[in-house]
């Protein structure tokens, strides 16, 4: 098996040689998004250029009939809806302090896309009495595929924006898999997911990722931002350090495509 740096220049080489491979985000999730019914991103939370990229896809390809589903706790859900349909203030929250997340909602409420705050945190509501009872990562991911399967059934086409750890496609365990993985068995191939990489790559992956994103910024940084299939690349056969399990797992089995942003 090749290693980070080896399948890194492959991918590089491989793209020079496939130039039509090689597109820009909007193009790629364009295609993908008319090819698919639901489109999910997974981003690294502290970065930021993504957030921008959703912001104008949503405006770009929002409606009534979309549905967009943020990592957003459920308790803010009424005052979300409220905004989308009717304006007015939202909770003083760190979704809208952070610029880049608040002009997704800002994109929504444009384009009157049905917003679902998907995340849960909290096994009941603050308000109750007693101790508060914090919920494990995969319980919400399980919270949040089925969330995200309930805004499926009753839209033509659903856009997730979550972390990439929840949105991967690929899990050890099967008794409590990711959202990715939930989502995949329960609408099949209607689904693609896209990991987007800014300025140091994949945070949870370690090398792995780093490597990938600075062997290509070197050759393509001057585009601003890439994007390919996985699936076509040398990736595909190539693995990636899994940091919850800390085992490998196959490119192609964490996501179906890449977004590098270079400026991000």
């Amino acid at each position: 098996m090749a290693d980070a740096g080896t399948l890194a220049e492959e991918t590089r080489d491989w793209l020079k040689r496939n130039p039509r491979e090689l597109d820009s985000p909007d193009h790629f999730f364009g295609v993908v998004w008319v090819r698919h019914k639901v489109v999910s991103i997974g981003e690294r939370h502290t970065e930021s250029a993504h957030r921008d990229f959703v912001a104008s896809r949503v405006r770009h390809w929002g409606g009534p009939h979309v549905g967009l589903a943020l990592e957003i706790q459920a308790a803010h859900q009424d005052a979300v809806t409220t905004y989308i349909k009717q304006g007015g203030s939202l909770p003083d929250q760190w979704f809208t302090r952070n610029v880049k997340f608040r002009k997704i909602l800002e994109a929504a409420r444009a384009t009157q896309t049905e917003v679902v705050a998907m995340d849960q945190t909290q096994a009941k509501p603050s308000s109750d009495p007693g101790p508060r009872l914090t919920l494990t990562r995969l319980d919400r991911d399980k919270h949040m595929a089925n969330a995200v399967t309930q805004l499926i059934s009753r839209k033509s086409k659903v856009l997730v924006l979550a972390g990439m750890e929840h949105s991967k496609e690929a899990g050890f365990s099967k008794n409590n898999p990711p959202m990715g993985v939930r989502l995949a068995e329960a609408v099949g191939k209607q689904i693609y997911t896209i990991y987007t990489m800014t300025q140091t790559g994949l945070a949870e992956t370690g090398q792995d990722g780093d490597e990938l994103f600075k062997v290509l910024r070197k050759e393509f940084g001057s585009r601003g931002a890439i994007a390919f299939d996985v699936d076509r690349s040398p990736l595909a056969g190539g693995q990636i350090t899994d940091s919850i399990a800390k085992r490998s797992i196959s490119w192609k089995n964490y996501c179906d495509g890449l977004m590098l942003f270079f400026n991000g």
